[in-house]
């Protein structure tokens, strides 16, 4: 397991890009392509409008992250978002 795989294992994550764009991730593995890293996860419930996204793999480049949030598991990151919406 990589050291990225251990800090975020059970947790949900949500990582900001340079780009300002926004995506939850849970279920993370450290994948290796073309040289670069990627962070690779699935999609977590309320991450989306309508959680349309809901249970996608999806993937971030680790260069491309300027800062992450560590949620404890899913229904920690579910709570939050319900009080984000009020």
């Amino acid at each position: 397991m990589s050291e990225i795989e251990e800090l975020f294992k059970n947790k949900v994550i949500s990582f900001d890009t340079k780009e300002s764009n926004t995506l939850a991730l849970m279920s993370i593995k450290e994948k290796i392509i073309c040289n670069r890293i990627f962070i690779e996860g699935v999609i977590p419930k309320s991450a989306t409008d309508n959680n349309w996204a809901e249970g996608l793999v999806a993937s971030i480049s680790w260069d491309s992250i300027v800062n992450y949030m560590i949620f404890d598991d899913l229904q920690d990151y579910i709570s939050r978002m319900e009080m984000s919406e009020k």
